[in-house]
Formats: C-alpha cells, sequence, structure tokens
C-alpha cells in the first residue's frame, strides 16, 4: 500500500531554476521512490518550522500559486534616478506602505539584464508594454530595476501605481497576468525577496544558520513596515517557498514536472506525451454547469474529445501545482492554469483540475474553475 504522504498537498516545487533536486538524485542515484521520500521530509520540515513560528503552509496558497482573477505586475524603477548604492532599500521603501497588511503576495525583485535578447528588443518591449508613470529615458536596460508582485487586484494595482508616480525614479509598471515573451524572459532572472503574508515577511537563512532561528538574510528593515521577519533555511525556502513565474516548459527543464509528480505519485511521467481523458458524464456536467468558462476558453460547442485535445496542447505550456495525494480514494491531483487568447479581447485564464493516474492510463479531467 502506497506511503501516505504528510501534509496532504504541495503548493508548488521549484525545481526548475533550482537544480537542487536533480544534483541529489544524481549523485546518489535515487529512484523514484527514494525521491518521493525525500521531497515529502523536507516538506514535513519545512511545514513544521512553519508552524513553529505561527504560520500555517496552507494558508500560503494565494502567495505561492497563480490565483484566476487576480493580477501579477512587475514595477519598473530607473535606477539612474536613485541615488543611492542601495536603489533597492530606496525602492522598498516607497513601494511596501502600499501594500496591504492583511494581503499576501510573493514579491521577486532583479536589474533587468540583457542575457539572451537584444537591447533593441528590450527597448521596444519597455515602449510596449510599460504603463508609463513618466516619459522613458532608456540607456541600457540594466538601469531598470524590476519589483514583481504576484497576486494583486485591481485596486491593489492602482493603489501602488498611484502611490508611486510622483517619484522621479518609477518609470510604470507592466502587467504581466497572461503568458508572453516578455514575462518567460524574465521569470528566469528575478530571485525572490520574500513572501508577504499579512504581517509577516518570509524569507530564507544559511542552512548552517539554526533553523528555529529567524534571520534577516537581505537587510531589509521589515520591521519599520509592521512585518514580523520569519525565516527557513534557504534549501527549504528556495524548494517550497519560491513562486514560479509561469511559462511554457523549456527543453531541459521537465524534470521540474517530474519532480513535483513524485511528491503524489509513484511513478512520475511526461506530462505533455500522456492522453487525456474527459468521462462523458463529466463532459455532460461541463456543458450544464460550466458553459461560460468553456465558451471563454474556445470550448463552447466542441465535443468532449476536442476538450481532451485542447487540454493536452496546453500541458506544456505551463508548470503544476497544488498537487495533493487522497489516500482514500488512492488518487492523485494537480492544478494548472489554462490560457486562451480570443480572435479579439483580452486573454482568459482559468484553472484546470487534473488526476494523475499512470504513464498508461494518462490524465482524468476533474474540474474546470
Amino acid at each position: 500500500m502506497r506511503e501516505k504522504p504528510e501534509p496532504p498537498t504541495l503548493l508548488t516545487l521549484e525545481a526548475r531554476d533550482n537544480v537542487m533536486l536533480e544534483v541529489m538524485k544524481s549523485y546518489f542515484e535515487l529512484d523514484h521512490a527514494d525521491m518521493r521520500r525525500e521531497i515529502l521530509s523536507a516538506l514535513d520540515e519545512t511545514v513544521a518550522l512553519l508552524k513553529q513560528k505561527d504560520i500555517d503552509y496552507l494558508r500560503l496558497k494565494s502567495a505561492l500559486t497563480p490565483q484566476p482573477g487576480r493580477r501579477e505586475c512587475a514595477f519598473v524603477f530607473d535606477t539612474l534616478k536613485i541615488s543611492a548604492t542601495w536603489y533597492g532599500l530606496r525602492v522598498f521603501e516607497r513601494l511596501m506602505p502600499l501594500l496591504d497588511i492583511r494581503s499576501s503576495h510573493s514579491i521577486r525583485t532583479g536589474d533587468l539584464l540583457d542575457g539572451s535578447v537584444s537591447q533593441e528588443w528590450l527597448h521596444s518591449q519597455l515602449n510596449r508594454r510599460l504603463r508609463q508613470a513618466r516619459s522613458l529615458d532608456f540607456q541600457h536596460s540594466t538601469q531598470f530595476y524590476l519589483v514583481y508582485v504576484n497576486n494583486l487586484s485591481d485596486g491593489m494595482v492602482e493603489r501602488v501605481h498611484r502611490g508611486l508616480s510622483a517619484w522621479q525614479a518609477y518609470s510604470g509598471f507592466i502587467d504581466f497576468t497572461f503568458q508572453s515573451r516578455l514575462k518567460a524572459y524574465v521569470s528566469s532572472m528575478l530571485p525572490v525577496l520574500c513572501i508577504k503574508h499579512r504581517k509577516y515577511a518570509i524569507g530564507g537563512h544559511p542552512d548552517d544558520v539554526d533553523a528555529t532561528a529567524n534571520e534577516n538574510e537581505t537587510g531589509y528593515p521589515y520591521e519599520d513596515f509592521g512585518l514580523t521577519l520569519r525565516s527557513v533555511p534557504d534549501s527549504f525556502f528556495g524548494l517550497f517557498l519560491s513562486y514560479k513565474i509561469e511559462r511554457p516548459v523549456w527543453a531541459g527543464f521537465e524534470v521540474d514536472t517530474e519532480f513535483a509528480l513524485s511528491a503524489v505519485h509513484e511513478i512520475p511521467s511526461a506530462l505533455e506525451a500522456l492522453p487525456v481523458r474527459v468521462e462523458p458524464r463529466k463532459y455532460e456536467y461541463l456543458r450544464s454547469n460550466k458553459g461560460g468558462t468553456l465558451k471563454r476558453l474556445g470550448m463552447a460547442g466542441v465535443s468532449g474529445n476536442q476538450v481532451q485535445s485542447l487540454i493536452r496542447a496546453k500541458l506544456a505550456a505551463n508548470y503544476i501545482y497544488n498537487l495533493r495525494y487522497l489516500p482514500e480514494h488512492d488518487v492523485s491531483l494537480f492544478d494548472m492554469v489554462v490560457e486562451h487568447q480570443p480572435e479579439r479581447g483580452t486573454p482568459i485564464r482559468t484553472v484546470v483540475g487534473l488526476e494523475y493516474r499512470s504513464p498508461e492510463e494518462g490524465l482524468r479531467l476533474i474540474t474546470l474553475y
């Protein structure tokens, strides 16, 4: 009988830009069962540590997983207009008071580097996508410092934008709610600063520091803004508390999905190669109760087989999250975001709930929401 994992839900696993699990598996020659035990053991430790520090891991869901109906934005600052070497601190001092103390967000920060694209392309992207607070004085992309914040309501975005607009260093913001080449590009260059979860700022600390300690590795003055610092070892923070900006699964990064599935199933597999089943009763339920969602996704009027094909085509377009194993039913479940770009109008995002059965049986559609 399959061992029951604790806790039952893995909100997210960062094995996309974090090579720790890949190195561990290779060096110690671990199989899938070994990796499952290692991942769940580390998750247990992380959840227990957070509980000791008065934080419920599952309540971090809105900060760690994509939220349909919420926005993700990168607020952009011109560092040439900030007279301080530590310009990140000056930005932090302006931005943090504008975030609601009751809200939860993952915050990623970093400079707009040009490792694999041209300056001309980055300049054109800023001109086209930036909601400008003032005229853009572009000299080189690295002059711009980005603060990426998820789980934002429309009102939150406007509040931050208005609150920053009087500052000459603030250039404006880019809405990254939907997939784009620029979103995929910046996804690999912005490290996590912290999770702002209500009154707490959650970060990492060196692994050689006592796990029960709360150490401010970044040096930012969270307490000045009414936040209480909580930290966990960097290895735990990097794996389980790092929000992944959505992007297609790039070649060579498929192992991220494999490790995530290892946490809830004994035999993980490449999702894009699996069949998707939409049972007739499920299809009729969707037609009767989720007709609006099907229409928004461009699936209105299509057959059950076509729904299967459309979902399968999306499997390599994003990562999976909110993984859970239900031992009473022997069921492994996960969610992923599916986007649809209509010929006219705004793109649509919805969450697809899927059951992973086995490499042979594939995936079964549970719901759309």
